[in-house]
């Protein structure tokens, strides 16, 4: 098992986030002494299950560990947006306090809805495929030959074992859909360190734009180690 300083830093920010969760549902719900000790044990096995969940692939493989590892990248996610859109409602609650307003559980309720629901939203924007966005880009002097020479940038894709072949297939469908005369591929490209999803090559063969790609490489990559990083492109 391994679990560098960075890895370790992640998981104090993650314990950190899921105790601030845990303690402003007992400020602000005033929940039992039985709700408040599943409170704070959901808090801890939360945490728990995020360090495990990033430790043991490196060492194991197979789906049951990939799936689990999304589901601790997920709840990560889910507990950074909800401690962060929590703290903004103790500063709105401290704020209608003054005013004599903000006491018993339904505002507190109001605003913890509102939190699932960023939750919600991120998690479905997440999911969503990448639109191409378009930005025209004056340059001065640029030869009339090159007016409307078209660039698309494709960028942070991280494939690996959470983000696999179907959403590079749909990137490259929308790639073939705009017809750019140069893809660039600018940076993190697969997550490194974790396996290739088949079908990647015959996927980037399949983007065909009318100059050719481009490629520099990100830290993750750099991961793989640079010459094999560099050659997978090359090839």
């Amino acid at each position: 098992m391994k679990f560098g300083f960075f890895g370790l830093g992640l998981a104090l920010f993650n314990l950190g986030f899921n105790l601030y969760i845990a303690s402003w549902l007992i400020r602000r719900l005033r929940p039992g002494p039985w709700g408040r000790f599943l409170i704070i044990e959901g808090a801890l096995l939360l945490s728990a299950f995020y360090t495990a969940a990033r430790a043991l692939p490196h060492s194991y493989h197979g789906p049951f560990l990939d799936n689990m590892l999304w589901l601790a990248y997920f709840c990560f996610g889910a507990s950074f947006i909800l401690s962060w859109s929590l703290g903004l409602c103790d500063l709105a609650l401290a704020g209608l306090r003054k005013y004599g307003l903000g006491g018993g559980r339904a505002l507190p309720a109001i605003c913890l809805v509102f939190a699932a629901g960023l939750v919600a939203f991120a998690g479905w924007k997440g999911a969503e495929t990448p639109k191409v966005k378009r930005l025209e880009i004056p340059v001065k002097g640029l030869p009339a030959a090159l007016d409307g020479f078209s660039i698309i940038q494709i960028s942070d894709t991280h494939l690996g074992r959470l983000t696999g072949l179907p959403r590079l297939e749909k990137i490259a469908a929308a790639v073939e859909a705009a017809r750019p005369d140069l893809i660039a591929f600018t940076g993190d490209f697969t997550e490194g360190r974790e396996p290739m999803p088949e079908g990647v090559c015959e996927a980037l063969k399949g983007m065909k734009p009318r100059l050719g790609k481009i490629a520099v490489l990100g830290n993750h990559d750099l991961f793989a180690g640079e010459k094999s990083a560099a050659s997978f492109f090359e090839a």
